[in-house]
């Protein structure tokens, strides 16, 4: 992609603000000139050069740690909307409802679809996602092509790259369990790349039950910041590498096929700006929402762990173990999905009330 044109001004950035650099690394050489299908701004490097990476060749990104997150998002979303039209390129977001729903985004013409902030919808997202990179895969086949490159070169009906992006992945692994979650974005990640899905998950807790060695396997781009402990720094990437950060923007940036992470600086991005910038696309393209089915129902999911309760019970009988730490590794369970079967048991009385020191007996021997 060279000589890009850019879909909105350098002006809507504070003009006043002498150390925001985010624009001069917009309107530089580096990344106007880029040959990058998707090029979007790392940060710069200890020469304060321009850094830019290619979503397409990451393919799919895990982004840990407690700080810059935020910034990091904005300078990603920024400078991949700064050069690609919604027609271009679509962007999923799903994000906790806990916190902060990135609103500012919400008007973004980008969007395929409305910000997703509950469970329900983020699974329906997901497994729409695994039925759109099928259906492209087929595209592509009937075509006789092997990426989406080639195919958009071949037709005039052209396939847009999807960006979905996963902010705070942690709370929905608790909220249901990670062996569905991680299941759908395994096989998403397995085979998105040739089809132009692109998957960011973002998360404040990189320990080893949230990022495990299967995710990790399957995502191999990572991009690190300042995390809570040494714990969680020795999960993501080399120990030695990781204490090198002091938040302030560091960050390090672990590529695809790169055996070395290397340590960057992130640039600061204000809120007001990213709200000018959203306003002024929204202005130009307004929202071309698509419909997901709705396939996969709270009830459906609440009656596959219901479904577990004879071999939770089955699994106590045979190890003792009552505790809702030790159901959660052993069925692979979220935290809230794993207390709701501990208090089922409770109320058929085959678990007692926990002690004072919060250890249940176990009060029959008949399997649920």
């Amino acid at each position: 992609m060279t000589n890009i044109e850019p879909n909105y001004p350098l002006s809507l950035f504070n003009q006043q603000d002498k150390i925001n650099i985010f624009p001069l690394l917009l309107g530089s050489n580096e990344f106007t000139n880029s040959e990058m299908e998707l090029p979007f701004i790392l940060g710069v490097d200890e020469d304060f050069k321009p850094v830019i990476g290619d979503v397409t060749k990451l393919p799919n990104l895990i982004v840990e740690g407690l700080y810059c997150k935020e910034t990091f998002l904005h300078s990603f979303l920024l400078s991949l909307v700064y050069n690609n039209k919604p027609n271009e390129m679509k962007v999923i977001l799903a994000t906790s409802s806990k916190i902060e729903p990135l609103s500012e985004y919400s008007d973004l013409p980008h969007l395929y679809m409305p910000i997703k902030t509950d469970l329900h919808s983020v699974l329906n997202m997901l497994n729409w996602c695994v039925d759109e990179m099928e259906r492209r895969d087929l595209l592509l086949s009937q075509s006789g092509v092997r990426n989406i490159v080639q195919y958009n070169e071949k037709t005039s009906e052209k396939l847009p790259y999807i960006v979905v992006i996963i902010n705070e992945y942690y709370d929905f692994i608790y909220s249901i369990g990670r062996e569905i979650f991680e299941d759908q974005i395994v096989r998403l990640c397995q085979n998105s790349q040739t089809v132009g899905i692109h998957l960011i998950l973002m998360t404040n807790v990189p320990s080893s039950d949230i990022v495990t060695d299967k995710l990790k396997a399957n995502i191999l781009s990572r991009i690190t910041f300042l995390t809570a402990t040494s714990m969680d720094a020795r999960e993501i990437l080399d120990w030695r590498a990781v204490k090198s950060l002091y938040g302030f923007g560091d960050v390090l940036v672990l590529l695809n096929g790169c055996n070395i992470a290397e340590k960057f600086k992130l640039p600061q991005i204000d809120d007001e700006a990213v709200l000018n910038i959203v306003k002024y696309l929204h202005s130009k393209d307004k929202h071309s929402y698509i419909e997901i089915s709705e396939s996969i129902s709270l009830k459906d999911l609440e009656d596959k762990f219901d479904a577990l309760i004879p071999e939770v019970c089955r699994f106590m009988i045979e190890s003792g173990k009552t505790s809702i730490s030790a159901t959660q590794r052993q069925f692979k369970l979220g935290f809230l999905q794993a207390s709701r079967i501990i208090d089922n048991l409770e109320q058929k009385h085959f678990l007692s009330k926990p002690n004072e020191c919060g250890k249940r007996e176990i009060l029959k021997t008949e399997i649920m």
